[in-house]
């Protein structure tokens, strides 16, 4: 619809009805101008699957964008730095680096601002507090706010949904002292990405100190860049089940660096 308007500089659509649009494929890609976006009315929740490549592509001066509760950024959007965004107008922000999702039902409008540090975190994880049970949604989860979890030495278990993503380039001590936790699945979650500027190239630490875990699942994580393993399971003192995958066929010092 906007694709290539290179001298567009700010678009405010909030009289748009989109509660029925079903593709949104290059809406404002190449508006390589664009500061400001305004789509804090759009509703996209009858958006199909995969319809929605390369929306924000090379719109790579924006700066200040503004969504409604019904619409999730992607991976496929291509929103430029995507996993480096933040929620400006959350309370829970300390500094440049927010520390956990907050379940506020009056925050409706997420106004993001592209400087310097970039997150981009609408949502992160769930957390159960009757099952103690950590679930990861989203399609980018960021290592760092796991690991800063405030509840995170009472988590029982850990869970992915299917889609949510792994792509920051390390994950050194995503789980570091998640001492009470007895399984972490993460068979829906995407490890790094072949062939992709997005891949894992640490994992050094990502587990150690997990004294009470007995299962953990990353077969399907793509290691084949990933430099560093060590300390990965260090103090893993329980650990009776490892699904790994291709983890062992990857030249990293041999499997006494990894436990």
């Amino acid at each position: 619809m906007f694709d290539s308007c290179s001298s567009l500089v700010s678009l405010e659509l909030n009289g748009f009805d989109t509660s029925k649009v079903t593709s949104a494929d290059y809406m404002f890609c190449n508006c390589d101008n664009l500061e400001r976006l305004d789509i804090s009315g759009f509703d996209m929740s009858a958006l199909e699957p995969d319809r929605d490549y390369y929306i924000f592509a090379n719109c790579n001066k924006l700066h200040d964008l503004r969504l409604g509760a019904n619409f999730s950024v992607t991976y496929n959007m291509n929103l430029p730095s995507h996993a480096g965004w933040v929620k400006i107008d959350d309370p829970d922000n300390t500094g440049d680096l927010p520390t956990e999702r907050v379940d506020n039902p009056n925050i409706i409008i997420t106004a993001i601002n592209n400087n310097a540090k970039q997150w981009y975190t609408t949502i992160c994880y769930e957390y159960d507090e009757d099952t103690k049970t950590l679930t990861l949604v989203g399609d980018v989860i960021i290592p760092d706010r796991i690991n800063k979890f405030s509840k995170k030495a009472e988590v029982l278990a850990v869970d992915t949904v299917m889609g949510t993503g792994f792509i920051d380039g390390s994950l050194e001590y995503t789980f570091n002292g998640y001492t009470a936790c007895k399984s972490i699945d993460l068979t829906n979650i995407y490890g790094g990405i072949e062939d992709s500027s997005y891949y894992i190239n640490s994992m050094r630490s990502m587990f150690e100190g997990c004294k009470s875990l007995k299962d953990i699942d990353i077969s399907n994580f793509y290691t084949g860049k990933c430099e560093n393993f060590s300390d990965m399971f260090s103090g893993c003192a329980s650990l009776k089940k490892l699904y790994i995958g291709n983890l062992c066929k990857m030249d990293c010092g041999g499997i006494y660096d990894i436990i």
